[in-house]
C-alpha cells in the first residue's frame, strides 16, 4: 500500500485518533506528542497492514 493510500486511511481515521489522544493525555504538548507518536507507530506497522480486519483496528491497534 502506498503512502498516498495511508494518507486515505489517517483521513477516515482522523477522528478516533484525536478521541484518544484526548482521552490519554492532558496538555496540550501531551496531545502533540502523542499524537505525532500514534501517526509514527502507524507508518510503521502500515506496510504489514493487509486490510483484512476492520476499517478502525489499525488505528485502535497502534493507540493500545
Amino acid at each position: 500500500m502506498s503512502e498516498k493510500d495511508f494518507l486515505a486511511r489517517l483521513r477516515e481515521h482522523q477522528g478516533i485518533v484525536y478521541k484518544l489522544v484526548h482521552l490519554y493525555a492532558d496538555t496540550e504538548e501531551d496531545k502533540k506528542d502523542l499524537y505525532q507518536e500514534i501517526l509514527l507507530q502507524a507508518w510503521k506497522s502500515y506496510p504489514g497492514f493487509r486490510g483484512e480486519s476492520l476499517n478502525s483496528v489499525p488505528g485502535s491497534t497502534v493507540c493500545a
